[in-house]
């Protein structure tokens, strides 16, 4: 997980100091997108998704096609990952779950609502 603008820069500087890590990383994904992730409650990697607000600022980006560029990536990093795709502006991300409910405990009540009631 990496920040805005310096995420390229974090994942040179984990290849370079923690190779082992850095060889072992399995998916590239912004704060947001793993607090979306966790809250969606599935657990599976292929089920991240990015905002592309942040996805912008990552160096990595490309706001013409939106969608992350895995050719940078793999410069950087030195191998493939998986990269969360782009939701649309108006796109959701999904709803949240039971699961997912359990990392955020008292937040907006989410304990009452159905399962899968709860937009993310």
């Amino acid at each position: 997980m990496s920040d805005g603008p310096r995420a390229g820069d974090r994942l040179a500087w984990l290849r370079e100091h923690e190779p082992e890590l850095a060889d072992r990383t399995a998916a590239v994904a912004l704060p947001h997108d793993w607090l979306t992730w966790r809250l969606r409650g599935t657990g599976a990697l292929e089920e991240l998704v990015t905002d592309r607000s942040d996805a912008s600022g990552t160096g990595y980006w490309s706001p013409p096609t939106g969608a992350y560029l895995p050719d940078v990536v793999r410069g950087v990093l030195g191998h493939d990952v998986l990269l969360p795709p782009g939701a649309g502006p108006r796109g959701g991300r999904g709803h949240g779950s039971r699961a997912g409910a359990r990392h955020t405990p008292g937040t907006g009540r989410v304990d009452r609502l159905p399962a899968g009631r709860c937009p993310v």
